[in-house]
């Protein structure tokens, strides 16, 4: 596979996630709140890892490696995560850090470092951002001058349109 087939692998798989009827949040009478708070948690929490194990079923072992190879062959691994997104990105940081990977988080919410940060951008490196709606403009813009540097891109989303996905 290239890496169009890959961020439209990605792209798809993740709007196919993605929906109303995938809510993880069961319905809940609120007078029975207190009562079934730890079996609802408890519900939640198994909702959301089966989420990730069809995630990782979805995603064809060459899909991932094509994404594993972009990121060890890098000069630099730059990710950005904003909002809800954040954790996920700073975990994503550390699980590189740990594989020996150079790798920078961008700092979404102080301009001015991500500008300084942005301008170290070169073509050798790798961009993951994770772009949602409400963070539309920021994330379209990161993957902008990423993409004016003709850095490699991998786009996480909710939906196969998303706001920086139709540059990735």
């Amino acid at each position: 596979k290239n890496y169009a087939e890959l961020n439209k692998d990605v792209k798809i798989y993740l709007q196919s996630l993605i929906s109303p009827k995938k809510n993880s949040y069961k319905e809940f009478d609120i007078n029975d709140y207190d009562k079934n708070k730890k079996k609802r948690i408890h519900s939640i929490v198994e909702d959301e890892k089966n989420n990730v194990i069809q995630s990782l079923n979805h995603l064809s072992d060459e899909t991932m490696l094509f994404a594993a190879d972009m990121m060890i062959g890098a000069r630099k691994v730059y990710i950005a995560a904003c909002g809800t997104s954040e954790p996920v990105g700073e975990m994503l940081y550390y699980r590189l850090l740990s594989m020996d990977i150079e790798v920078e988080i961008l700092h979404t919410k102080n301009t001015p470092l991500l500008a300084s940060q942005m301008n170290n951008i070169t073509k050798d490196d790798v961009l993951i951002i994770f772009s949602f709606p409400n963070y539309g403009s920021t994330a379209t813009n990161i993957i902008k001058i990423a993409k004016s540097k003709q850095a490699k891109a991998i786009c996480l989303s909710d939906s196969y349109t998303g706001p920086a996905s139709c540059f990735c």
